[in-house]
């Protein structure tokens, strides 16, 4: 996947964000892992946003087709 530099600082400062609120709800304790993405991911998957395909290993996740066919929500 391929990112030009906006979406890239875009991705950085989500990232920053996550990190920064794992810091200060754990009192600097515990770091963040991607792997606390996936409630989220499973969110967008029940209201119909993303849908799964399994792998050998884990989930992959690709949009709906009919979520991306929505004008309103395409256009965002």
């Amino acid at each position: 996947m391929n990112f030009n530099q906006e979406e890239i600082s875009k991705l950085k400062a989500m990232l920053l964000f996550l990190v920064n609120k794992k810091q200060k709800e754990s009192d600097g304790h515990c770091g963040f892992h991607l792997n606390e993405l996936e409630p989220i991911l499973q969110d967008m998957e029940k209201d119909g946003s993303v849908e799964t395909h399994p792998t050998i290993n884990s989930r992959m996740y690709f949009t709906n087709k009919q979520f991306v066919h929505n004008p309103e929500i395409s256009n965002k």
